[in-house]
């Protein structure tokens, strides 16, 4: 991926609600309004997606889409280096939507079934303060919009629902799992590995490819 390159990642859990259960053609139109010169498509599909469907037909159903320069990424790993860099985070009710919110990510909804999120819930207030795309108008002008409206500060309510204990959450984890194990804890604080690098994607034959 080049620097002049503005990258959209598109994220589905799983289950008729999710963005592929509503929205299937949305990559398409995506590869078809957006040029490859200026931006790159990466898909983060819910590892169930994976696992339900075996990645032969994931990759058979998205072939001409990954032919056009959309990047499939790996059902274990992949998403986490890919929303960093993501400038756009086209998402539904998952938890990968969240994440990107709660990172500071300009986020649009393709799909958000209301009918199925708690009331009150952190993945309710994304429902009511994210936009939402309009199916029925073309995808660029939109996701141009979202990209040059976004302010810093937008999601900092959700920022505030990941967790209630920042920076703590390791040692915490930690503390209790030794504690059900009834065995000492270590010293020290314990690490944390680096996120991976995005550079490992899946393309129309299974093959590696960098982005």
């Amino acid at each position: 991926m080049r620097d002049d390159q503005k990258l959209v990642l598109v994220t589905s859990t799983w289950g008729p609600g999710s963005l592929l259960g509503q929205a299937s053609g949305i990559l398409p139109r995506l590869l078809a309004e957006l040029s490859g010169d200026r931006y790159r498509v990466a898909v983060s599909l819910h590892p169930d997606a994976w696992y339900w469907h075996g990645p032969w037909q994931i990759r058979a159903w998205n072939a001409d889409c990954l032919r056009s320069g959309m990047t499939l990424l790996p059902a274990a790993e992949g998403w986490r280096g890919a929303l960093v860099a993501a400038d756009l985070v086209i998402g539904d009710h998952g938890s990968v939507t969240f994440y990107a919110a709660s990172l500071g990510v300009p986020v649009v909804l393709a799909a958000f079934p209301d009918e199925e999120v708690a009331s009150g819930s952190h993945v309710a207030l994304l429902g009511k303060t994210a936009p939402r795309i309009d199916q029925g108008r073309p995808l660029l002008p939109q996701l141009e919009h979202a990209i040059a409206a976004y302010r810093p500060g937008r999601y900092a309510k959700i920022r505030g629902q990941v967790t209630s204990v920042p920076g703590q959450a390791r040692q915490i984890i930690r503390q209790v799992i030794y504690h059900h194990l009834g065995l000492p804890e270590p010293p020290g604080v314990p690490g944390t590995a680096p996120v991976p690098l995005p550079y490992l994607l899946t393309g129309p034959d299974g093959a590696q490819e960098a982005c």
